[in-house]
């Protein structure tokens, strides 16, 4: 464990591990090697509590998409300067439940030569987001995982969308495809930024992109 309150540096503690929270034992910083390897926030969510706040488990059965699409969510939620990937693990070694692995971390370099307190801080924003997002109870806050709850798709559905998406990105979508999208805006995942907007959809939540 890995003393904040020290003055050692971030490459004096290269492989440690820090709990963010003693109490919420599935978030950690991996203090890296101190060089190329920065310090990351892993951030395991168990998909157990999830499953039970959702209308339909329907969701679940795509574990695949289901993480590339948190991943697109969470990156419109971070703020400025972070960056994300999720990974699905099938069970946790301790209780069985499958769950998402969020890793995230600074653009900006962080050398082995910062304190730990300093690199910290830098993480700071980025914890705290986390904490705000995956609790579905925070007050003025969106919820990372409300993309599991959209209206059931179709594979259809998803499959059109991701054409369209396809379209998009070519820059050859017509105005016929634009209608199309904007009849499948509520299928759309929150802080999917690229077809929010050209589905004409006027806010869609976005932290520290002001």
């Amino acid at each position: 464990m890995t003393d904040l309150s020290t003055t050692d540096t971030v490459k004096d503690h290269a492989d440690d591990v820090t709990e963010i929270d003693e109490t919420y034992g599935n978030a950690r910083i991996e203090w890296g090697n101190g060089d190329d390897n920065q310090p990351a926030i892993i951030w395991n969510e168990h998909m157990q509590f999830h499953n039970e706040r959702l209308d339909d488990g329907e969701h679940f059965g795509h574990y695949s998409t289901m993480a590339t699409r948190t991943q697109e969510v969470l990156q419109g939620l971070l703020p400025v300067g972070f960056e994300c990937a999720v990974q699905w693990s099938d069970q946790d070694e301790q209780d069985g439940h499958p769950f998402l692995e969020l890793t995230v971390w600074c653009t900006e370099e962080i050398p082995g030569s910062t304190p730990v307190a300093a690199a910290y801080g830098m993480l700071w924003p980025a914890i705290a987001t986390l904490f705000n997002i995956t609790d579905p109870g925070t007050f003025n806050s969106p919820y990372l995982f409300s993309t599991l709850a959209l209206p059931a798709t179709t594979d259809g559905q998803r499959a059109e969308l991701e054409y369209l998406r396809g379209e998009l990105d070519a820059e050859r979508i017509s105005t016929g495809e634009l209608i199309e999208l904007q009849g499948l805006a509520e299928y759309i995942a929150p802080g999917d930024v690229q077809l929010l907007e050209a589905a004409g959809v006027p806010e869609y939540p976005q932290r520290g992109r002001n």
